[in-house]
């Protein structure tokens, strides 16, 4: 509480603002603590001490915007208007446009936008924290919406969302946060994109295995020319999801198909090869013996035996 007598307002701020500047450097120099100060109106009334109390209060909370070590007076905050609020709004959505389209450079480019829009409206520090909660649960929903786990999309390593903007008491550290949030989103939207991708593309390489393994000419570079699809990145879902190579699932479906049909002795060895997709019987012989141990004749006289 400072009190004057017989003092224009104006000459009452500038004391007062050389007080503060006092005991901010004070604190800093003596203490090594940083010191934000923030004064009510003038009061004539003593009776009106609370008000200006409350209002002082208030206005330190405006270090949101202004930053540590400063002084704050409750007439230089100014109520925003409807227009500016809408403004803000508008920026969160193209933030969130940014996302979908998994930008990091253009998302970052509209969080500072978004920022510099809530430092320069001086929006009330509740209003700040609200709208970035606001701006983060939006960033949360795009990307569930993308197909990234639940389970991976919440920051739970500082406590919940809430605690976190909290425990910030400039925007600086909260842009850094949020931005650091928002470029894991997008790092995880991109891999569910790939990974969904990925998932279709293999499978139609599986299903068109299965509908021509009976052609000779089968190979990744057939597929490749029929889907459009580079011949390394199918080699590499297939490895990654099938933990064998396109080469080792086509024999495999080929020998399967093989083994089924020498269970019926009216159909010729050079047929069964032919039918599993090899124009030369010795080799269709050849790989049969190194995947089942038999040879073609000796595996349908098994079956014929049991």
């Amino acid at each position: 509480i400072i009190s004057f007598e017989n003092e224009s307002a104006k000459n009452i701020q500038m004391t007062v603002l050389s007080v503060a500047e006092l005991i901010k450097n004070y604190s800093l120099n003596y203490f090594g603590v940083s010191v934000t100060a923030g004064f009510g109106h003038i009061y004539k009334n003593i009776r009106d001490i609370h008000l200006s109390y409350n209002e002082a209060v208030e206005a330190v909370k405006y270090k949101i915007i202004t930053g540590d070590n400063s002084v704050i007076f409750a007439e230089d905050i100014c109520n925003y208007s409807n227009k500016e609020f809408y403004g803000i709004i508008s920026v969160t959505e193209k933030v969130i446009a940014g996302i979908k389209a998994v930008d990091f450079k253009l998302t970052d480019a509209l969080l500072t936008r978004f920022f510099n829009e809530l430092s320069a409206n001086n929006y009330h520090p509740d209003i700040i924290k609200q709208l970035c909660m606001h701006l983060i649960i939006s960033g949360i929903k795009t990307a569930l919406e993308a197909g990234v786990d639940e389970e991976t999309v919440h920051d739970n390593r500082n406590g919940s969302l809430h605690d976190i903007l909290h425990q910030h008491e400039t925007l600086e550290p909260i842009k850094k946060y949020i931005s650091e949030f928002f470029c894991d989103l997008i790092l995880k939207i991109t891999e569910s994109r790939n990974s969904r991708g990925n998932k279709e593309h293999l499978e139609r390489l599986l299903e068109y295995i299965q509908l021509n393994y009976n052609d000779c000419n089968l190979s990744l570079n057939q597929i490749s020319d029929k889907f459009n699809l580079s011949v390394p990145y199918l080699s590499r879902i297939f490895k990654e999801n099938q933990r064998i190579n396109f080469i080792e699932y086509l024999i495999t479906i080929r020998m399967n198909k093989a083994m089924e049909l020498l269970k019926n002795p009216g159909i010729k060895i050079s047929d069964v090869a032919e039918k599993a997709g090899y124009t030369n019987p010795q080799s269709f012989i050849r790989i049969f013996k190194k995947f089942t141990g038999k040879t073609p004749g000796e595996y349908r006289n098994d079956q014929i035996i049991k």
